[in-house]
């Protein structure tokens, strides 16, 4: 374990606000949450080191597994399609036909095999098993972190994180290597957990987001934004929500995991929020809930603006 200071501001006085469980893979120990009480920052203190992380990243873990076949017809496989499809308009919407692209966190590279041709995709995955899933597959991914990689300054027209910069050991730090080899007027995209929204709110301690003891950062919009800009981004507005359902789904996991006779007796809830005509039926509410500021998790673009502080 080790002390870390609030990657924002750097202040040492916090306060505590959660101590949590594994309620993913429930692995041993706890997890203890603080809050800063110069900024706000919510983040793990004290927290494990990259090392002893390993261990809740198993081979299991469900980002590392590799993308469902293109002929795949299951519900599964389609809704994981939709999505990618959705990240990709995203991360292309405002930029040239063509361009390169840096995936932070790519695991094994279901995004940037769904770019369109004219993009070079590049990712980055700290994962060997997950980074060799995708190299198999004819991906360019580089096995480490983003500051080993050394990518060449000015390079990238675009880089994205998806649900990666709250499991990075050092966010402003990395978000300020990503300034410098984005090109000028690059974009940065980044979506991660609402610590502002309904969903966190409503499921407290078992809300997804948190994510103990991979989430080490819980970001509010406003706390994400500032980030931002101390590195040199120039924040715009938010990009319609993804991946909303499938998010609370994994909250009523935690939720039901949190006390066995929950699970015993509300097992079959679950089933009914699984089932396919239930998702068409809040298909609206989340559509709603991912163009305002109280959705679960939030995708916000920034340019490079300036030198970053």
């Amino acid at each position: 374990m080790e002390q870390v200071r609030c990657n924002y501001c750097g202040s040492d006085s916090y306060r505590e606000r959660l101590e949590l469980p594994d309620y993913m893979l429930g692995t041993p120990g706890r997890t203890t949450l603080v809050e800063c009480r110069n900024c706000g920052l919510v983040y793990q203190n004290p927290r494990m080191t990259q090392s002893e992380l390993e261990a809740h990243y198993p081979p299991a873990y469900d980002s590392f597994q590799p993308p469902p076949p293109d002929a795949s017809t299951s519900l599964a496989s389609r809704l994981r399609r939709y999505g990618q499809r959705k990240r990709v308009r995203i991360a292309t919407a405002q930029e040239k036909s063509a361009g390169r692209l840096l995936d932070v966190g790519c695991a094994s590279g279901a995004f940037l095999a769904s770019l369109p041709s004219g993009w070079e995709g590049h990712g980055v995955e700290t994962n060997r098993q997950a980074a060799e899933t995708g190299r198999r597959a004819g991906l360019t991914i580089f096995h480490g972190s983003l500051e080993q990689a050394e990518f060449p300054e000015a390079y990238f027209d675009v880089v994205t994180l998806w649900d990666a910069l709250e499991h990075l050991p050092d966010p402003a730090g990395s978000l300020r290597e990503i300034h410098r080899i984005l090109k000028p007027k690059g974009t940065v995209i980044v979506r991660v957990p609402n610590l502002s929204s309904w969903e966190a709110s409503f499921f407290g301690r078992y809300w997804a987001g948190l994510d103990a003891p991979r989430h080490l950062y819980v970001f509010e919009i406003a706390t994400l934004r500032k980030m931002l800009v101390k590195t040199g981004f120039s924040p715009g507005e938010m990009a319609p929500g993804i991946g909303l359902y499938p998010a609370f789904l994994l909250s009523v996991r935690f939720w039901l995991r949190g006390d066995p006779s929950r699970k015993r007796g509300l097992g079959w809830l679950l089933s009914i929020l699984e089932n396919p005509v239930t998702r068409a039926l809040a298909s609206p509410w989340f559509f709603w809930l991912g163009h305002t500021r109280l959705a679960g998790w939030v995708v916000l673009k920034a340019k490079k603006a300036h030198k970053d502080g």
